[in-house]
């Protein structure tokens, strides 16, 4: 019989992991940024959950790190963004010999009171028996519209005399 790949269940490494956004202001200026605080975990089943803190995003700027969380991600409303999805046992019941795996991953977003169904090529990787990492293959794109953050990108707009596109560019390197 196939190893079963979440026998156990699996908890998120926040330290190993890490979740990135690209944004881009003044049309050619482009921005990275991180979240430092999550936790997630994959249970038995597969059921995977990934809940951000979005108090914790880290811009390299302490006045831009203010005006994301309050004026953007309005964190006083919505302190959270949480991605689940079912990564499916039996697609990968061969990555212990494989070791590697690249699947189509359907997952839900609800960010900002918005929960919007996305598609992610994702690598499955068995670093160890006590060890999976989870990334993305290419970054996903995210337009502001669908999670209505439009009124919060002119809200920083206005406060920092700046155009920004209206999309945000995520990776996610995630280590369980």
């Amino acid at each position: 019989m196939a190893a079963d790949p979440f026998e156990h269940g699996w908890q998120l490494d926040q330290e190993a992991s890490a979740i990135t956004f690209l944004s881009i202001k003044k049309d050619t200026v482009a921005e990275t940024s991180q979240f430092a605080a999550m936790s997630g975990q994959i249970t038995e089943r597969g059921v995977a959950q990934l809940v951000i803190a979005l108090d914790s995003v880290d811009t390299q700027i302490d006045l831009r790190n203010v005006r994301m969380r309050f004026l953007f991600f309005e964190t006083f409303s919505f302190p959270e963004a949480t991605v689940t999805a079912v990564l499916d046992p039996l697609s990968l019941q061969d990555l212990p010999s494989l070791r590697r795996k690249v699947i189509n991953l359907p997952v839900t977003l609800s960010l900002h009171g918005a929960e919007v169904e996305l598609e992610s090529e994702v690598a499955v990787t068995l670093v160890s028996n006590d060890r999976i990492t989870i990334s993305t293959l290419n970054p996903v794109i995210l337009q502001l519209e669908d999670f209505n953050l439009m009124a919060g990108r002119d809200k920083l707009q206005e406060a920092a005399n700046v155009t920004i596109t209206p999309l945000g560019i995520v990776n996610l390197n995630l280590a369980f």
